[in-house]
C-alpha cells in the first residue's frame, strides 16, 4: 500500500502537529499498517511521548453519516472509560487540507483472534464495552430496535447495510477482523476498567 496522496503535506500542517504536540519539523515515518473499504490505517512513533500511534484516513461512512471521523473520536472517546478501546487524541473533518477526515489514536498490536479458543476473552472485552453508560444524550447514534434497523437497512455498493431510519435513529456499527493479543481484541485493551 502506498502512503495517500497529500498525507505528507497534511502530517506537516502547523496545525496538526501542534494538536499532537510533534516537533515543527517532522521525523516521524508514517509506515502503512492496513486498509479496509472505509479507512486507510498508518502507524507511526511519536518522536516525544514515544507511543506507538494510528493515522487513520476515512474515506467514507459504512453508516452514511456526514461526520463519520468525528463520530468515531467521539465514540472513542466515550468508551475510554471501558478500558478496552485504543484512545483517541485528533480528529480532523474539515476536509481544508484533505479531502478525507483524519483520525490519531493509540496504536494496540494484536494478532488474530482464534474464535474456538479466545471466545470467553472476546465476549468479556465485548461486555466491558457495552456495559459503559451511554443514555440518549451521549452523541451516538441508537435505534429503538436495533435488529430491526440493521435488517431493514437496504445494502450499499460492497453489499454492507446500516443506514440510519429516516426517524433519526441509528445502529451502531460492527466488528469485524477481530485480532487480540496479551488479552487486547482488535483495537480492544484489556483489563477492564482504568487499564
Amino acid at each position: 500500500m502506498e502512503l495517500l496522496e497529500g498525507l505528507m503535506e497534511y502530517v506537516d500542517w502547523e496545525p496538526y502537529r501542534k494538536a499532537l504536540g510533534l516537533p515543527e519539523k517532522r521525523t516521524e515515518t508514517y509506515e502503512p499498517l492496513a486498509q479496509g473499504e472505509y479507512n486507510r490505517n498508518y502507524r507511526f512513533l511519536h518522536p516525544i511521548t514515544k507511543k506507538q500511534l494510528v493515522l487513520r484516513i476515512n474515506f467514507g461512512s459504512q453508516m452514511h453519516l456526514e461526520h463519520q471521523i468525528e463520530y468515531e473520536y467521539h465514540a472513542l472517546k466515550l468508551l475510554e472509560r471501558s478500558g478496552r478501546t485504543p484512545k483517541a487524541f485528533y480528529a480532523d473533518g474539515s476536509l481544508k487540507k484533505l479531502p478525507h477526515g483524519v483520525l490519531v489514536m493509540e496504536f494496540l498490536p494484536g494478532r488474530e483472534l482464534d474464535y474456538r479458543k479466545e471466545m470467553a476473552r472476546a465476549a468479556e472485552c465485548l461486555a466491558d464495552i457495552h456495559s459503559v453508560p451511554a443514555d440518549e444524550s451521549c452523541g451516538l447514534l441508537h435505534p429503538k430496535d436495533p435488529l430491526r434497523a440493521i435488517l431493514a437497512d437496504p445494502p450499499d455498493a460492497g453489499g454492507r447495510s446500516f443506514r440510519p431510519p429516516a426517524s433519526g435513529g441509528s445502529a451502531a456499527g460492527h466488528l469485524g477482523g477481530m485480532r487480540v493479543h496479551g488479552g487486547v481484541l482488535y483495537g480492544v485493551r484489556s483489563g477492564g476498567s482504568g487499564a
